[in-house]
C-alpha cells in the first residue's frame, strides 16, 4: 500500500522567544526512523524540535484517499487511525528515543475468547487497510498526543 502524500502541520521549532505555554499547545510531528527493538522506536525528532521526556506521540496509520464510487468527485483525504502510542524516553538534539506503550488486546484474555465467536461477511481483497498495515514501520507518522512534564512530576513528589 502506497502512502498518500498528505501535507503535515507545521513543525515546531523551540525558540528562545516562546515560552512554556506554546510549548504545551505545539504540534509536534515527525516519522519513526528506526525500529530499535520489539518495544522501543527512535523518530526523527529532539530537543531542537521541542520534544522532552515523558511526551507521548502517537503512530499514524494515514488512509489512502477514499473515492465515491458514485460521485468521483467526493474525495475524502487525510483520514488516519492509530496504530499505537509511544512515551519519550531519551532526547537528543535531533532524534528521540520512544518506548511502546503496551495494550490489552482481546486476545490476552482467552476465556472470553472461548465464550464468543465474532463473524463478518466476507470483504473483498482490496480493503484499504490490511492486517499487515498495523505493524509499526520506518517511516510511520508520529504526532505529539500528550505532553507530561517531568519537572512538574519532580515538583509533586518533592511536595508529598
Amino acid at each position: 500500500m502506497v502512502s498518500p502524500s498528505i501535507p503535515l502541520a507545521p513543525r515546531y521549532h523551540k525558540s528562545k522567544f516562546l515560552g512554556r505555554t506554546d510549548l504545551m499547545n505545539a504540534i509536534i510531528e515527525g516519522k519513526v526512523m528506526s525500529i530499535i527493538s520489539n518495544s522501543q522506536v527512535a523518530i526523527n525528532k529532539g530537543s531542537r524540535d521541542g520534544v522532552e521526556v515523558g511526551m507521548i506521540f502517537g503512530i499514524k496509520l494515514i488512509l489512502p484517499d477514499m473515492i465515491d464510487p458514485d460521485d468521483s468527485t467526493n474525495v475524502v483525504k487525510g483520514l488516519f487511525f492509530e496504530k499505537g502510542e509511544a512515551e519519550i524516553s531519551r532526547v537528543l538534539d535531533s532524534i528521540s528515543f520512544a518506548n511502546l506503550i503496551g495494550k490489552k488486546r482481546i486476545s490476552d484474555f482467552p476465556d472470553l475468547l472461548q465464550m464468543t465467536t465474532i463473524a463478518y461477511p466476507p470483504v473483498d481483497e482490496n480493503a484499504i487497510i490490511k492486517t499487515g498495515d498495523w505493524i509499526i514501520r520506518v517511516g510511520d507518522l508520529v504526532v505529539l498526543k500528550k505532553w507530561t512534564s517531568n519537572k512538574k512530576q519532580q515538583e509533586n513528589n518533592t511536595k508529598k
